[in-house]
């Protein structure tokens, strides 16, 4: 399927005239009609059309509630976990938490403490716990992940990664480098060996794996890695998203270590574009990027 390569914007017009098809047609079964909402509900949230995704995703737990006579369901257990992801993305932790709490009651009811899709939830809430820093609930929640995938998957499986990739990054948070080093390299080899480089999973551990090497002073090695992982995000996330500006502000901070000042400047001014049409000016995130141009000798231009 196209959004699972991650080419939303050629998946979008796909799932529109799903929806107008199931809609327009006599008989065809609400369940059908919630699912076609979910799908096209979950690529308007890739693309950061949020307001468009959550109107879509309400709608359908409202039919899919409806149908199941309440929460015994593993399609309601799906909608609350896609809205858990969409207020992690409006920075909205405490909903965030408590969909994806929800959802993992669900799965756990229906299918078992042990089960790989209840796995897949508590790995996207141990992200909810890092970005507010609990690190430690967070790694609580991934050892457990770990066990669970470890026991059911392939050891080259993407799943995998994926919970390499989560305890590198807190590796990385709480100091244990080289731990986090070698986490993150399975991670990546996984996700390069299944996917390549044009994926954003792959772009995603290129990018924690630079951030790394820069909290390392190791400059020339990062440049390599936030490069690819740019050039990948460019090409698969749309122009205002906030990976795409991280991206532009890892790659500003390597570029100024490296004394590359102009393109440090460049970097730095489209993460600071990115970041302001979406955040308060004296966001934490804003005010650091001013000040890593201002470190520079130059004065950051007002963002359009």
């Amino acid at each position: 399927m196209l959004d699972g390569l991650g080419l939303y914007r050629e998946a979008l017009p796909n799932y529109e005239r799903a929806l107008a098809i199931r809609e327009n047609t006599p008989g065809v079964p609400e369940k059908d009609i919630a699912q076609s909402l979910n799908n096209l509900s979950t690529v308007y949230d890739h693309l950061n059309r949020t307001d468009g995704a959550e109107t879509l995703y309400h709608r359908a737990l409202k039919m899919r509630l409806r149908l199941a006579s309440g929460e015994n369901d593993l399609d309601v257990a799906l909608t609350y976990s896609n809205l858990a992801v969409l207020c992690y993305k409006r920075r909205h932790y405490a909903e965030a938490e408590s969909f994806y709490a929800r959802a993992i009651v669900i799965r756990e009811r229906l299918l078992g403490p042990e089960n790989l899709a209840v796995a897949t939830l508590l790995n996207s809430l141990s992200v909810v716990y890092q970005a507010q820093d609990k690190s430690g609930e967070a790694e609580q929640l991934l050892h457990r992940v770990l066990a669970i995938r470890q026991a059911i998957l392939p050891p080259t499986h993407p799943r995998l990664a994926d919970t390499f990739n989560g305890l590198g990054v807190i590796a990385s948070q709480t100091g244990a480098l080289l731990e986090a080093e070698g986490l993150l390299k399975r991670a990546l080899a996984i996700r390069l060996a299944r996917f390549g480089n044009i994926h954003p999973d792959t772009a995603r551990t290129q990018h924690n794996l630079a951030s790394l090497y820069v909290h390392q002073d190791r400059y020339s090695e990062a440049e390599l890695l936030q490069r690819e992982s740019l050039a990948t995000s460019q090409k698969l996330l749309p122009p205002d998203h906030d990976e795409l500006a991280s991206n532009f502000a890892t790659m500003g901070e390597i570029c100024a270590a490296l004394g590359k000042r102009g393109a440090a400047r460049a970097f730095y001014e489209h993460a600071l574009a990115i970041y302001s049409a979406s955040r308060n000016p004296a966001d934490a995130l804003i005010l650091e990027i001013r000040g890593a141009i201002s470190r520079l000798g130059v004065s950051p231009r007002r963002a359009e």
